[in-house]
């Protein structure tokens, strides 16, 4: 079985199944939760008073809500780089 040179001059390699599933789930599943993500805000686009600590505002409910989740996953990010971060210094 004779490879076809790309465009380099390498030899094209043959794709797996594994990475032609990749490239069809991923994008299908991004997809799916663009649009589970766009009806999620067009059903919770009503007004909601938030009152925290001192503050009180006004903003569409999919914000109140949203916003929160994505300051969570934030942190969450955060504080696993540094402990990551801690336990290489301590490995050294």
């Amino acid at each position: 079985m004779s490879h076809v040179p790309n465009e380099r001059g390498r030899p094209h390699e043959p794709t797996s199944a594994k990475t032609m599933l990749r490239r069809g789930a991923v994008p299908f599943l991004c997809g799916l939760l663009a649009l589970g993500l766009l009806a999620f805000i067009v059903q919770n686009s009503q007004q909601a008073s938030v009152h925290w600590l001192a503050w009180t505002y006004t903003a569409p409910l999919w914000v109140d809500l949203i916003a929160p989740a994505i300051l969570a996953v934030l942190v969450a990010g955060l504080i696993t780089l540094l402990i990551s971060r801690r336990r290489r210094r301590k490995s050294r």
